[in-house]
C-alpha cells in the first residue's frame, strides 16, 4: 500500500517542486516584468504556430459548417478544395448522415417486430422537428405510413440543408483568414490595432517579431499609465467607497511633483476636471519614464565594468574604476546608492539583476507591485483548482485498469498533461490582465496605495516594539484582574479498563460504570 501511495504521490511531488520552486522565486525578489514579458512571448509563439497552420482553415471551415448543418464533418475532406466544392461536400455528407440517422430512428420508434399500435409517431415528429426546424404532427406521420416515411423525411431533410446558407465560411477557405485570426486575437489579447493586410505573406518568425513589439509598446504605455491611474484612485477616486470620499487636487499635484519629479502648480490645476488630470498626469509621465537610453546606459556600463555577456574578462575579474563609475551613474540617474565595492564583488548577471531592481524601484514601483500580486494570486488560485482536478483524476483512475491499462501511468500522463494545461491557463490569464487594469478598479488601485505606503510605514516587526506590546498587555491584564483561566485537570488515579469497579460490585470497570457511562 505505501509503495503504491509513493507511486501515485510522485506525479504531485514534481509538480509541488515546480509551483513552489517558482512561488519561492518571486517571493525572494524575481523580477516579475521579465516574467511576464515571457509569458507573453509564449502566447504570441503558441498563436502564430496555431494560427499558421496549414490545416487551421480547413479545421474552421468543418466546425462552423458542423454546426449550421448538424453534421460530423473532417477537416481532410476538404483540404485543397475552394469554397464551392466544399460547400457541396459538406452538404452531400450531411445528408449521407441523415438518412442513416432517418433509418435509425425509424428502426427504434417504429420497429417491425412490435405491433403497430405500439409504435411511437410522435417520438419520431418530435426528432425530426427538432434535427431540422420541422413542423410535422405525429398524425401526418400516420397517414404517411411506415414504408413512405423514410423518404419523405429525406426529403425534408434535403430541403432543409439545401436552405443552410454557407456563405459566410467562404472567409475560412481564404488565403488571408489566418493573418486576419491573427490581427484580431492581437486586437483583442494587447489592445492594438494590427492591420491584416500588413501581416499577409510573412514568415512565422516574422509574424512573431511584429506582434513582439506591438505588445511591448502596449506594455510600455501600460506601465507609463499604471501609476497615472493608482495617483487619481487615491487623490481624486469617483466612488463613493473609495478611500477618497472626494477630490483633493493638492494631495494629487504634491504626489505628481513628488512621484513624476514635476513642477505642478495647484492655482493651475485647480479648476481641472478630472479627464483634464489624466491627460496633464500621463503628459508627466511619459516625459519621466524611462525610454531605450537607461537600458542602453546601463548595458555600457556593464560591459566597460565585467566585459561582455558570456565572457569574464580573462578571470581578471571586474575594473574597479568602471564599477566606480557605475555606482556614480546609479545615484545619479536612479537615486538609488549601491556601493562599490558590493557590485565588485558579484557577478555581471548579478549586478545587472540589482541594478535592474533599482531601475523599478525608481521608475515603475506601482507596475512592479502589481505585476507581482498579480502573478501570485493567479498562481494560488490555479494551483488549487489543480489540486482538486487532480483528486479527482485519482479517484477515478482506477477504472482504466477494467480496459486492461495501467492506472499509474494514465495517472501520470494525465496528471502531466492538466498540469501543463494550467501553467498555460496561468500565463492566459496574466497576460489578459496586464493590459485589462480598467480604470474602474479602484479596489485594486487602492490596495497598491496602501502596500506601497507601508513599505516605508511599517512597524518594528523584529523585536522591542512586538515585545513592548506583549508586555504592556500583560501589564494590563495583571492590573485588572484578567488572569488566564487555568485549565481542568484530573488529579485522582486512573482507573484501568480491567482494574475492579470503584463502586465496589465486584465486576470489571469495563463491564460496570465505565459500560454505564458510555
Amino acid at each position: 500500500t505505501r509503495k503504491n501511495l509513493l507511486e501515485y504521490d510522485e506525479v504531485m511531488d514534481e509538480q509541488r517542486k515546480r509551483i513552489y520552486s517558482f512561488r519561492h522565486n518571486i517571493l525572494r525578489g524575481a523580477r516579475c516584468k521579465e516574467i511576464v514579458l515571457g509569458m507573453i512571448d509564449n502566447q504570441i509563439h503558441a498563436a502564430v504556430q496555431r494560427f499558421t497552420d496549414a490545416n487551421y482553415g480547413v479545421e474552421s471551415f468543418a466546425q462552423w459548417v458542423s454546426q449550421r448543418l448538424g453534421a460530423e464533418l473532417e477537416a481532410g475532406d476538404f483540404r485543397g478544395s475552394n469554397f464551392d466544392e466544399a460547400a457541396r461536400v459538406a452538404r452531400d455528407t450531411a445528408l449521407e448522415q441523415a438518412e442513416s440517422l432517418i433509418s435509425e430512428s425509424i428502426d427504434e420508434n417504429l420497429p417491425d417486430d412490435v405491433e403497430a399500435t405500439e409504435w411511437n409517431w410522435q417520438a419520431v415528429a418530435q426528432w425530426a422537428n427538432t434535427r431540422w426546424g420541422l413542423k410535422l404532427k405525429d398524425r401526418d406521420l400516420k397517414r404517411i405510413g411506415r414504408d413512405g416515411l423514410h423518404d419523405h423525411l429525406v426529403g425534408l431533410a434535403r430541403e432543409a440543408i439545401d436552405k443552410v446558407d454557407l456563405d459566410a465560411a467562404r472567409a475560412f477557405l481564404a488565403d488571408e483568414w489566418p493573418y486576419r485570426q491573427i490581427a484580431g486575437w492581437a486586437q483583442l489579447k494587447f489592445g492594438t490595432p494590427v492591420d491584416p493586410e500588413a501581416l499577409a505573406g510573412r514568415s512565422a518568425e516574422e509574424l512573431e517579431e511584429v506582434l513582439r513589439q506591438r505588445a511591448r509598446a502596449m506594455y510600455t504605455q501600460k506601465e507609463v499609465e499604471f501609476p497615472v491611474r493608482v495617483g487619481l484612485a487615491r487623490f481624486m477616486a469617483e466612488h463613493a467607497g473609495a478611500a477618497a470620499a472626494r477630490y483633493d487636487r493638492e494631495g494629487l499635484v504634491r504626489w505628481a511633483n513628488q512621484r513624476l519629479d514635476a513642477a505642478l502648480d495647484i492655482e493651475e490645476v485647480r479648476s481641472k476636471f478630472r479627464a483634464d488630470m489624466y491627460q496633464i498626469l500621463m503628459d508627466l509621465s511619459r516625459s519621466y519614464f524611462p525610454n531605450d537610453q537607461i537600458a542602453e546606459e546601463l548595458e555600457q556600463h556593464l560591459d566597460a565594468a565585467y566585459g561582455l555577456p558570456g565572457h569574464d574578462r580573462n578571470g581578471a575579474g571586474p575594473d574597479r574604476g568602471a564599477v566606480d563609475k557605475l555606482a556614480e551613474w546609479c545615484l545619479e540617474r536612479l537615486g538609488s546608492t549601491v556601493p562599490g565595492d558590493e557590485l565588485a564583488a558579484v557577478t555581471r548577471d548579478e549586478a545587472r539583476k540589482r541594478l535592474l531592481h533599482a531601475v523599478d524601484d525608481h521608475f515603475r514601483p506601482e507596475m512592479r507591485e502589481m505585476e507581482r500580486i498579480l502573478v501570485l494570486q493567479i498562481l494560488d488560485g490555479s494551483w488549487k483548482d489543480h489540486l482538486y482536478s487532480m483528486d479527482h483524476l485519482r479517484s477515478s483512475i482506477g477504472l482504466r485498469g477494467y480496459a486492461q491499462i495501467d492506472p499509474k501511468v494514465e495517472y501520470k500522463r494525465e496528471g502531466m498533461k492538466i498540469f501543463e494545461e494550467m501553467w498555460q491557463g496561468v500565463a492566459d490569464k496574466v497576460t489578459d490582465l496586464v493590459f485589462r487594469m480598467e480604470q474602474s478598479d479602484v479596489g485594486f488601485l487602492g490596495s497598491l496605495w496602501q502596500a506601497d505606503r507601508m513599505q516605508t510605514q511599517h512597524a518594528d516587526a523584529t523585536g522591542s516594539g512586538i515585545q513592548a506590546q506583549q508586555q504592556a498587555a500583560i501589564d494590563a491584564s495583571k492590573q485588572t484582574g484578567d488572569h488566564k483561566a487555568e485549565p481542568i485537570r484530573n488529579r485522582g488515579q486512573k482507573v484501568g479498563r480491567n482494574d475492579p469497579c470503584p463502586c465496589g460490585s465486584g465486576r470489571k470497570y469495563k463491564q460496570c460504570c465505565l459500560r454505564n457511562a458510555g
